[in-house]
């Protein structure tokens, strides 16, 4: 069905079937995913960090940088930082400067924060008792 389409980049049918998994077709099964999408500024926020990729970096010597981003479920406001590593005392200086931008800019305080299960957002005493 897709091959006249994308001819040789034509996805495989295991991964036709995730899609169509995490994407039901039916409205019977639409409503019933499960949104999270806070109403009040300043319930929740998300957290997540990426690398900048080569060909967009300034200058080829500088070493592999990051973007850091602190955004506002609600309003969708953003704050974010080019930061050197994806150590977690980076970003929890970088979580520091975020939520004092939105206090200060916004007058938000968060009540929660969100972020995917990078190793840089996993707290020192869950990652310790795993050895």
């Amino acid at each position: 069905m897709f091959k006249p389409y994308y001819l040789d980049k034509t996805p495989s049918s295991a991964t036709m079937d995730r899609i169509k998994a995490r994407y039901p077709l039916n409205q019977a099964q639409k409503k019933i995913i499960k949104r999270y999408e806070k109403q009040p500024p300043g319930e929740l926020a998300h957290i997540d960090i990426t690398k900048i990729p080569k060909d967009i970096r300034c200058s080829s010597k500088v070493k592999e940088r990051y973007v850091a981003a602190c955004c506002d479920d609600c309003t969708r406001v953003t704050y974010a930082e080019i930061i050197k590593d994806r150590r977690a005392s980076t970003l929890t200086y970088f979580m520091a400067r975020s939520l004092s931008w939105f206090k200060q800019i916004y007058n938000f305080e968060f009540e929660a924060v969100m972020s995917d299960n990078g190793p840089e957002f996993i707290p020192i005493h869950l990652s310790l008792r795993k050895t």
